[in-house]
């Protein structure tokens, strides 16, 4: 497995950065991937039973308001 051991405390870092990433790597103009996405960086961050959280993050960046200036 690629999963790292996760320290306690921690999960608010690691659902932030399998945003992050998930966000980095996501083709914005065609974000149909988003889950497979969200799934494997919750699976690098070690946090595969956040990956309901980390995509309605996902989701919420994709539709804000600074997203709707960028397109």
């Amino acid at each position: 497995s690629t999963t790292k051991p996760r320290r306690r405390g921690r999960i608010g870092n690691a659902i932030g950065s399998a945003t992050h990433a998930t966000l980095q790597i996501l083709d914005l103009r065609d974000p149909s991937q988003i889950a497979a996405h969200v799934t494997r960086q919750c699976e690098i961050e070690s946090i595969p039973e956040h990956a309901e959280t980390v995509l309605a993050l996902v989701q919420s960046a994709l539709g804000s308001d600074a997203r709707s200036e960028e397109r």
